[in-house]
């Protein structure tokens, strides 16, 4: 098992983002209680219940790929190698472009097509939710007032365009 130390993943994370958020007057600020330690982990057998139990296989429902690109993410976040699985999420990501109607959906898909190198298709996504923000409906209205600079902030997050998603 390998330690992963909670507080300095989050500590890192703030850092990241702390000059664009002081230049935009938002006062981030860390605090843990006391007690806050390591937690342990097996990597390899967290990777075997990924593979076995998570990992969509041939589905193309939103939860299902969004489940998957978040226990990726997460994973990778702990300073996992997870190998090219983000491969195998970019064919079924991409079949859900046109279909916005779950922001929060969509930002992951741009997060796991940026991390499977699908630049193209991630700028198809992009392109495809910023044709939305104009529908007049409740989610072209949140695409346009969060959904879109979410998902751009999430590309480009996995693209380790930190300095330019804290800006978004």
């Amino acid at each position: 098992m390998q330690p992963i130390d909670v507080v300095a993943v989050v500590e890192d994370a703030v850092a990241t983002v702390k000059p664009a958020a002081d230049a935009k007057g938002l006062h981030l600020k860390c605090s843990f209680g006391h007690g806050t330690a390591a937690v342990s982990g097996d990597h390899s057998r967290l990777l075997d219940l990924y593979d076995s139990e998570i990992q969509p296989g041939d589905a193309t429902d939103a939860l299902s790929l969004t489940n998957a690109i978040d226990v990726l993410a997460r994973l990778e976040f702990a300073g996992v190698e997870v190998g090219d699985r983000w491969l195998a999420l970019a064919g079924p990501s991409t079949l859900r472009i046109g279909h916005h109607s779950h922001p929060f959906a969509d930002a992951h898909f741009a997060y796991g097509l940026a991390r499977a190198g699908a630049d193209d298709d991630t700028t198809r996504l992009l392109d495809a939710m910023a044709d939305w923000r104009d529908r007049p409906t409740t989610w072209g209205r949140v695409i346009d007032e969060v959904g879109l600079d979410t998902a751009r902030a999430m590309a480009a997050v996995a693209q380790g365009r930190n300095g330019e998603a804290a800006e978004l």
